[in-house]
């Protein structure tokens, strides 16, 4: 669906618009329409309109609501300028692009205010994720659109399921939201094919054989861009538990000021329990009953199916790092996110706050959803030895190590399920080494003190759910089936 590449210029409250010739009249009617808001955030508001049957976005860049972002446009294209132009390359080069009506810009004295985008849904357009992505025809149409795409030189760097859009009723694929398009002159060379299909293999992980058909796999080692999408994967996954802290405005999580603590609060399942947790976060440390831990550096209490953890920051290296890289809590409430989205069981993280005196950490605080029925990892049985085991492979596999792994970091929960419950020692390598994994395993299973045969029950496991085979020796040496 090209765009027609003939504008024109309108006037309208401030705002200079370009849009598409003749469609002045249908402008006016939708600014005059109050709007469905989609997706909002500080600098950042999409609305849906309604009209005649038929569906329009407007994507606003609020830029004054930061102080020196409207400064650096005298300087720099802004986004939806930037769209308008790739929509209208990518028409004449024959890529599905949703229509693209008209961009607004409001500026002032001071910089760019505002930019507007308005976009119009093709009939019956879904995002690509509502759609049936194990359906073999609809990878093999998926398929044909991608390497459409790189056949005309357009590499996308931004490859998510809301940046797709599917039409049913048309039977196509559009682009949307081209901001993180790319487009060169020729062909993409082979090697970018390849990077872009392990970053859309990572985004999409149930592509199959039927896309790669498609798409012509006879050049692919799909082997190895198996390997690379996971890494990709991996990265993603970084790259949103990076975007959910602040001061960034991820969609899910929002600030809460309380009672002079600076919280950090997720949008999902807040109830009047947790509002009186961020109120109070140190009640719950007063009744012994809900003290679980009470140490110089944290103390650790239950209420009201949350766990709180406070950090004291009782030595004043603590204090400078806290200041200097990030509260504890922050720290460990990144570390808790990034683990749920690699799938990996524990504790979900539901808020994070810092107190401070002018202006530096004094404490920190994060609230976790208390896992029902959990208890310590005491004494487990064979099976309960298994399922650590296979936690400990999936941390590994996902790029984490966890610097301090004993009993007391590891709960079962009643159907016999294990988490991990305390994130201050997670960190994220994107690839374990064998040596670093070997560490954490021996100092795990000598903190258990298991006998030699629960020990190779343990590797065993391990190993299995690494998808590797071996076995393994009391004395800390690996044997392969080779050797």
């Amino acid at each position: 669906m090209p765009n027609d590449s003939r504008s024109a210029c309108f006037i309208h409250d401030g705002y200079r618009w370009e849009l598409r010739s003749g469609r002045i009249p249908l402008l006016q009617r939708l600014l005059d329409l109050p709007g469905e808001p989609v997706t909002q955030t500080p600098t950042k508001l999409v609305v849906r309109w309604r009209l005649d049957g038929r569906l329009y976005y407007c994507k606003r860049y609020l830029h004054r609501n930061r102080t020196w972002r409207p400064v650096k446009y005298w300087f720099k294209k802004p986004r939806s300028r930037q769209e308008w132009s790739l929509s209208e390359r990518l028409g004449k080069a024959g890529v599905p692009v949703v229509p693209h009506l008209a961009h607004g810009e409001c500026w002032t004295w001071w910089g760019l205010a505002e930019s507007v985008l308005v976009t119009e849904a093709p009939p019956g357009a879904q995002p690509l994720g509502a759609t049936d992505l194990d359906c073999p025809a609809f990878q093999r149409q998926f398929g044909s659109f991608i390497r459409n795409l790189h056949e005309r030189g357009v590499k996308h760097r931004d490859p998510n399921a809301g940046n797709f859009l599917y039409s049913a009723e048309l039977s196509s694929i559009f682009l949307v939201d081209l901001d993180k398009i790319e487009i060169q002159e020729r062909p993409l060379s082979a090697a970018d094919r390849l990077e872009n299909l392990a970053l859309l293999w990572a985004v999409f992980p149930r592509l199959g054989s039927s896309f790669f058909e498609t798409f012509g796999n006879e050049s692919l080692q799909l082997e190895a861009l198996r390997a690379r999408a996971v890494e990709r994967r991996k990265l993603l996954h970084r790259q949103e538990a990076e975007r959910c802290l602040p001061p960034r405005h991820y969609q899910g999580f929002r600030p809460n000021h309380r009672a002079g603590i600076r919280w950090w609060v997720r949008e999902t399942g807040e109830d009047d329990s947790l509002q009186a947790i961020l109120e109070t976060p140190d009640s719950c440390f007063e009744e012994p009953r809900a003290l679980c831990k009470n140490s110089r550096s944290s103390t650790v209490g239950r209420e009201d199916g949350y766990v709180i953890k406070r950090y004291n920051l009782g030595r004043p290296w603590k204090w400078a790092k806290a200041n200097l890289r990030g509260s504890y809590a922050r720290r460990a409430f990144r570390s808790a996110y990034h683990l749920e989205l690699a799938g990996i069981p524990g504790a979900r993280p539901v808020a994070f706050g810092d107190r401070r005196r002018f202006g530096l950490v004094t404490r920190s605080y994060v609230v976790t959803q208390e896992i029902p029925g959990a208890r310590p990892l005491d004494r487990p049985a064979q099976a309960e030895l298994c399922e650590v085991a296979r936690l400990m492979a999936c941390l590994h596999e996902e790029g984490f190590r966890q610097l301090d792994p004993k009993p007391s970091n590891i709960v079962m929960d009643p159907a016999g399920r294990a988490y991990l419950v305390d994130m201050d020692g997670i960190r994220f390598l994107t690839r374990v080494p064998e040596e670093k994994s070997r560490a954490d395993i021996e100092r795990l299973l000598g903190r258990l003190s298991l006998p030699p045969g629960d020990q190779v029950l343990f590797m065993r496991a391990y190993w299995h759910a690494r998808n590797q085979t071996g076995d393994w020796d009391p004395n800390g040496q690996t044997r392969t089936d080779t050797d």
